[in-house]
């Protein structure tokens, strides 16, 4: 009931490997906890505010940055419409990375921009 499972992965011709995953629990349909949590320091507590308060788009940012910080390089940073945002474009072009993502059917209008040394040039 509105739970859904972000996972971040490497993938190569070999195949698919996850590397990060966070749980996702939208604001509809979403059962609420029967008893609070003992400690609300605790992994599980941290975990289950995440996936109450963030956007799909802002997890997969998280787990992005975890994954480069973590020494893991990527070229392409590839997903559905969901996480086409400029938000996303904007984390890829930081990270130099180029994203391939699909974007959503709506009349937003994108403007192609490229960071040179850390500044954008239009």
């Amino acid at each position: 009931m509105g739970q859904q499972m972000l996972t971040l992965g490497l993938a190569g011709e070999e195949g698919f490997v996850p590397l990060d995953s966070e749980l996702f629990i939208s604001q509809s349909k979403a059962q609420s906890l029967q008893q609070p949590f003992h400690d609300g320091r605790s992994t599980v507590a941290k975990r289950y505010r995440i996936a109450r308060h963030q956007t799909k788009p802002e997890m997969a940012a998280s787990m992005i940055q975890r994954s480069l910080r973590g020494g893991i390089e990527g070229d392409f940073p590839l997903a559905d419409a969901w996480f086409g945002s400029k938000a996303m474009i904007r984390l890829s072009q930081e990270a130099a990375l180029v994203a391939i993502l699909r974007m959503k059917k709506n009349k937003t209008k994108y403007r192609v921009s490229e960071y040179v040394d850390g500044n954008v040039v239009t």
